[in-house]
């Protein structure tokens, strides 16, 4: 009898491992989102800014746009803020527009973060999840902060991932050149 249920134990744990060792194929050039490919048209939006301001997307279409996803909660937002005020100084007299949506749970956190460490660009609060307001973050799958978006000049999205100043200056300079 123990010898019955020993096999019987060994036939389901290797009919799980089975089951579970298996994975969907996954296209190469797919964003860690999975939502998008490289090249593929940046997802736009229609929204408020902090100052009731409409912002869409599309209307930036000729310049390379920085979309900035923080929250002032963000201790490694927050570490990153000087650079990513480093990018937008480097490039605000380009093609190029910047445009910072924020996770924050409470709006009047956001100014008071905007203030502190002065973020002269545009603003939009998208709130945090799971609030319906996510408009923004939600259309581009935005797991984790700060992530940064990177959309050329023609709105195709080039670069989509954790912030890294050196390859987002990189992708900046490659398409401001275009």
């Amino acid at each position: 009898m123990k010898h019955s249920i020993i096999l019987i134990l060994i036939i389901f744990l290797f009919s799980c491992a089975k089951e579970t060792s298996t994975t969907p194929e996954v296209p190469d050039k797919v964003f860690e989102t999975g939502n998008f490919e490289f090249g593929s048209d940046a997802p736009d939006f229609d929204v408020l800014d902090i100052d009731g301001n409409a912002v869409r997307l599309s209307d930036f279409k000729g310049k390379v746009v920085v979309i900035d996803f923080w929250a002032s909660w963000c201790n490694i937002c927050i570490k990153a803020m000087p650079e990513v005020k480093q990018i937008y100084e480097k490039y605000k007299d380009k093609d190029f527009k910047m445009i910072s949506i924020s996770l924050d749970y409470k709006e009047d956190a956001l100014r008071q973060a905007l203030i502190t460490y002065g973020m002269e660009w545009q603003q939009i609060w998208d709130e945090a999840a799971p609030s319906p307001n996510n408009i923004a973050s939600k259309k581009y799958g935005i797991s984790g902060i700060p992530s940064i978006a990177v959309i050329d000049k023609s709105g195709k999205l080039r670069y989509l991932s954790y912030h890294n100043k050196i390859q987002v200056e990189k992708a900046i300079e490659q398409y401001l050149q275009d």
